[in-house]
């Protein structure tokens, strides 16, 4: 057993053993193969214009490292967790995408000729991920309501009514 910020995890409950180290590796690979490509692929046209020629560059290092920090929470949470909840989140994401697929092209036209550009429409759509972020988040655990019990009967009556039943 570890000692980990005051708490004892055991071995099995340890977040970071469900990590592959060999599918970190690989998109580790992967990542600085894709920044090699945007380097080659970008810088001449970059120096020509007199311009930084690892700009590109920086800006998907900046999109990995995000996306790996994320991936590491993501993979240091218990999948069971999820199983709990993963009714509602299915609700909810499924609500999000159809409420989006209806109103999300109508306001950001909307916006966009108001403003003449769509960053204000995905400044308040990054908003209101994170106020639905902070919403979910603040919601308690849910309530367990005890299991309702079976009524037994006698076996005379159960075999009588399951006797009737296929006739």
């Amino acid at each position: 057993m570890d000692l980990i910020a005051g708490r004892v995890w055991a071995d099995e409950r340890r977040p970071i053993r469900h990590l592959d180290p060999v599918l970190l590796v690989t998109a580790l690979l992967l990542a600085a193969a894709g920044l090699f490509l945007v380097y080659s692929a970008t810088h001449q046209s970059l120096d020509a214009l007199k311009l930084d020629p690892a700009q590109f560059v920086k800006k998907q290092f900046t999109a990995f490292v995000l996306g790996f920090v994320f991936l590491i929470l993501v993979a240091a949470f218990d999948y069971r967790f999820y199983k709990v909840y993963a009714g509602f989140i299915y609700g909810a994401v499924v609500m999000a995408l159809t409420l989006g697929t209806a109103f999300g092209p109508l306001s950001a036209g909307a916006v966009f000729d108001h403003a003449g550009t769509y960053a204000p429409f995905l400044m308040g759509a990054a908003i209101m991920t994170a106020l639905a972020a902070l919403a979910l988040a603040s919601l308690g655990r849910p309530h367990h309501y005890p299991k309702r019990r079976r009524r037994r009967c006698k076996r005379s009556r159960c075999g009588a009514r399951a006797a009737s039943s296929l006739r």
